[in-house]
């Protein structure tokens, strides 16, 4: 298995004001939100090292059940997403259980996501192919050097894309669908666009420079 699946606090502490740069305070998982945002260095660590242990095992339970998930589809979720995009993947990822942080990957960084423990575990089978998508397309980017895909909205839609729209779809066992959505419902337009273009692509490439020029018209786009 290509994918790490870690639990370290002290790289929790040290990515979370960067999260908090990149997504804004909805990076935290509420519960612990009070107890981390204003604190910083040795406290922070120390903060989030006892949230760590309050809540070991579970957070432990939690990487077991993910990883097991992961193991059984990445094979297949790789050959899939590299047939699509005509880019080989970059296999140095990490999945950190950061139980103060909500679901993100960690976009500028490329090698990172974090998963909380705000997922149940039907959420889960589909949280953690989504973030990693968001950081092997962020790699696809750069290296077709359109940098403007990137933005979030664009980088949302194409998301639930491929994971939806694909052979993909069948990789993931989860009873989450696309119509439901929150942001496929908030942005009917803008991925009925985008549904079109993906309909009618040459290429990943192609597609991607179409959806520019979606993303461009499409005005009051609401990043849910």
């Amino acid at each position: 298995m290509k994918t790490k699946f870690l639990i370290d606090p002290k790289v929790e502490a040290e990515n979370i004001p960067k999260l908090l740069k990149l997504a804004g305070r909805r990076v935290l998982f509420p519960p612990f939100a009070k107890r981390i945002i204003n604190k910083k260095g040795k406290k922070l660590y120390k903060e989030i090292y006892e949230i760590h242990e309050e809540n070991k095992k579970e957070i432990k339970k939690l990487k077991i059940t993910s990883k097991s998930s992961w193991k059984k589809i990445e094979k297949d979720y790789t050959n899939e997403m590299e047939k699509l995009t005509g880019h080989k993947l970059i296999q140095n990822k990490s999945c950190y259980f950061a139980p103060t942080i909500n679901g993100i990957a960690d976009i500028k960084g490329r090698k990172n996501v974090f998963v909380g423990m705000g997922f149940n575990k039907d959420t889960l089978k589909y949280i953690i192919p989504h973030e990693l998508t968001h950081l092997h397309y962020t790699d696809i980017l750069y290296k077709a050097k359109l940098y403007e895909a990137g933005k979030s909205p664009l980088m949302e839609g194409v998301n639930h894309l491929i994971l939806f729209k694909t052979p993909i779809k069948n990789l993931i066992k989860s009873n989450i669908e696309y119509p439901c959505l929150n942001f496929v419902q908030q942005n009917h337009n803008f991925m009925k666009d985008l549904e079109k273009a993906w309909e009618k692509r040459k290429d990943f490439t192609s597609f991607l420079k179409e959806a520019i020029k979606i993303q461009r018209k499409n005005k009051n786009i609401k990043h849910c």
